[in-house]
């Protein structure tokens, strides 16, 4: 089974809310609509949907369309995805209809063509005007196929890699119109989809014992799947910006160091002439402090800059995350305050009489 519990949401869009857990199976025949209704039969399974697309794994076709009433030159015809589901496609991934209609049975059973299509498709070849009630028909090896009607529109989601480029257009059409030989089921159910796994087995053989059902999974494993290269790089980052954080950190002190040790002696000669020791803490880390706090402010500037050119990598934070700069920032004052503390504290600490004489 390829699904997850909890966690669609994040892999098909913000608009996927609410599922509890979901499955997919891929069998290799066509699949019968006795197979969908025998799953959907079981306890615990709320929806249940075969289509050419397996999510987070990628599926469907592609090709070019052209687009009642839009003119481009020939041979430049934008290209789509296209993939073909049963008609509880939207409902077993938790979509919502946006605007127009979900496909019925009798659209299934009809001879006319209609689809769905996601948002991206809609507003890049609708520009102004109504998709619902379009038109567009592919063309395939020089083929133009019949005229498709656009009936609804859905979130976009992302067919293959979780992350990644942007959205492509994509329309659904009534899997009858578009069969291929290795489906996938997608089954979603309420507590755990393991449990469902083996009765999701049984119903699919008691329909066709000669059916092989592979690639099991939940969609928890399919989201850690499509993460493994990020969480691999993740690490990787973190370990560099760790070393990269306490250099910094090693710089800073050691430079606010030094220049306070220089001047050990005008820090004895200030006690000597009736400076308290707060009031020789405070000049020091003062002083310390105000140039940090401008190192601070040019580096976040430059900080931010940078980010920005690294957002499409950013999965689950912004460019410019408060908290992260937050505790980077403070992270560094508190390394400048004891870098300016101690050898203050130890120049506080010298005779003002040898001072006096040294000078």
């Amino acid at each position: 089974m390829e699904g997850g519990v909890g966690s669609v949401a994040k892999q098909l869009g913000q608009h996927a809310r609410g599922v509890r857990a979901s499955s997919l199976i891929r069998w290799h025949r066509p699949p019968a609509t006795d197979i969908v209704r025998r799953v959907e039969g079981l306890p615990g399974v709320e929806a249940a949907s075969a289509s050419s697309l397996m999510p987070l794994l990628g599926g469907g076709a592609s090709g070019r369309a052209s687009i009642d009433g839009l003119s481009v030159p020939p041979g430049e015809e934008p290209a789509i995805a296209y993939v073909a589901v049963t008609t509880q496609f939207t409902e077993t991934l938790g979509l919502p209809i946006l605007a127009g209609r979900n496909l019925t049975d009798a659209d299934a059973a009809s001879r006319s063509r209609v689809a769905l299509i996601n948002e991206t498709m809609a507003t890049r070849f609708w520009v102004g005007r109504d998709a619902i009630g379009g038109r567009f028909r592919l063309t395939r090896e020089g083929r133009d196929s019949e005229w498709t009607t656009v009936i609804g529109i859905v979130p976009d989601f992302r067919h293959a890699a979780v992350l990644g480029r942007d959205l492509d257009p994509a329309a659904y059409v009534p899997y009858v119109h578009d069969p291929i030989f290795s489906p996938a089921l997608a089954i979603r159910v309420t507590g755990d989809p393991a449990r469902i796994t083996l009765a999701a087995r049984s119903e699919i053989r008691a329909s066709d014992p000669d059916i092989a059902v592979s690639q099991v999974r939940t969609m928890e494993d399919l989201r850690r799947l499509g993460f493994w290269e990020h969480r691999i790089f993740g690490w990787l980052f973190t370990v560099f910006g760790g070393v990269a954080l306490c250099l910094a950190s090693i710089g800073v002190y050691g430079v606010l160091s030094h220049s306070i040790a220089q001047r050990r002696q005008e820090i004895g000669v200030r006690v000597a002439l009736g400076a308290t020791r707060g009031d020789v803490l405070r000049l020091v880390l003062g002083q310390g402090l105000r140039l940090v706090a401008a190192g601070i402010v040019l580096g976040t500037i430059a900080a931010f800059g940078a980010t920005q050119a690294i957002r499409s990598l950013l999965f689950g934070v912004g460019p410019a995350d408060p908290v992260s700069f937050g505790i980077i920032v403070l992270f560094l004052a508190g390394v400048a305050a004891v870098a300016s503390y101690l050898p203050a504290r130890q120049a506080m600490a010298v005779d003002p009489i040898d001072a006096l004489r040294s000078e």
